[in-house]
């Protein structure tokens, strides 16, 4: 399936580009910083890149999900991926506000945008769950699966409580960066898989 082919192309150049960023000299944590707060460095254009990519990737993925109606259940996860699509393709234009800069109109929809991102993300997760044995997704690949679709929303939950816990914000950036890569990980898998059909 070509639009899946194309979701993974897209998803692992927005992996590329994020991991890229970690080896140049960014001055950020990222223990402490968030994934959005690179748009905000001398690589900003990398990073933005990489959103549209995530972002082209999600469209992608949904347009696969989409064409793959014939696949009993899966169609579920429709609307929640049609949400995390076009919230992840708008990111890249409403840059985030560092901690401690003047706050902005553009940084509140780029919170706004991230927040209906993951949670989308999450849900989404957990309907694709729901049927992975339909996309083929017995055995290895698909326990793999399911303990990713399994972790995001308690991922989630953790970088909330992070977010709501000032203490706890000098490890936001690690934790959001572990809900981004099991997200990451699972699409990039369901892409794989929906590429073989």
């Amino acid at each position: 399936m070509w639009t899946a082919a194309t979701a993974l192309f897209f998803m692992l150049l927005y992996v590329g580009g994020k991991i890229a960023l970690h080896f140049l000299p960014t001055g950020l944590d990222p223990f402490r910083n968030t994934i959005s707060d690179y748009v905000r460095t001398d690589f900003g254009v990398l990073s933005r890149a990489a959103g549209l990519a995530n972002g082209t990737g999600m469209v992608f993925l949904l347009l696969a999900i989409e064409g793959s109606r014939g696949l009993a259940g899966i169609s579920g996860a429709i609307p929640e991926m049609g949400v995390l699509a076009l919230s992840r393709l708008a990111l890249p234009f409403f840059p985030t506000d560092l901690t401690g800069s003047p706050r902005t109109a553009t940084g509140a929809v780029h919170a706004v945008l991230a927040g209906v991102s993951f949670v989308a993300a999450a849900f989404a997760a957990q309907a694709l769950a729901a049927h992975l044995t339909v996309l083929g997704a017995r055995g290895s690949p698909g326990a793999v699966l399911s303990t990713l679709s399994g972790a995001s929303f308690p991922l989630l939950i953790l970088f909330a409580l992070t977010l709501l816990i000032r203490p706890a914000r000098r490890i936001l950036g690690l934790v959001e960066r572990l809900f981004l890569a099991d997200l990451a990980a699972l699409f990039i898998m369901l892409a794989s898989l929906l590429a073989m059909r």
